[in-house]
């Protein structure tokens, strides 16, 4: 580490010290990797960094289905049914009804899917 860096970030650097004592040679390269681009190390001080962000991990991108479908409905101890655009679905609704069942992908691919 030189001087200025020493000076800029005084938490980082005895960090590094104590892990360098303490590892020894493992623990030198994998910093000096993250300070060439690599990502195995990086840290942030008084504004400053040295090393190679980590990237956050992306979100898994939300899925319809017919449990977060506002036309689902679930009423007693049911599966659930699509109940899009039926206002007659309550008297309908009974064990041999076709819109009992779900889609087999659960409304993935539903055209009526609306977020609840």
């Amino acid at each position: 580490m030189s001087k200025p860096l020493r000076e800029a970030m005084p938490i980082v650097t005895a960090f590094i010290d104590d892990f360098r004592a303490e590892f020894g040679e493992p623990v030198v390269m994998a910093i000096k990797a993250g300070m060439n681009g690599q990502r195995t190390f990086w840290a942030r001080e008084n504004g400053n960094e040295v090393g190679t962000p980590i990237a956050a991990p992306k979100k898994a991108a939300v899925i319809a289905s017919c449990a977060r479908c506002a036309h689902w409905a679930r009423p007693g101890l049911s599966a659930g049914y699509c109940g899009a655009g039926r206002s007659d679905l309550v008297t309908a609704y009974g064990a041999g009804h076709p819109l009992r069942k779900l889609p087999s992908d659960k409304g993935a691919n539903c055209a009526e899917f609306k977020e609840q």
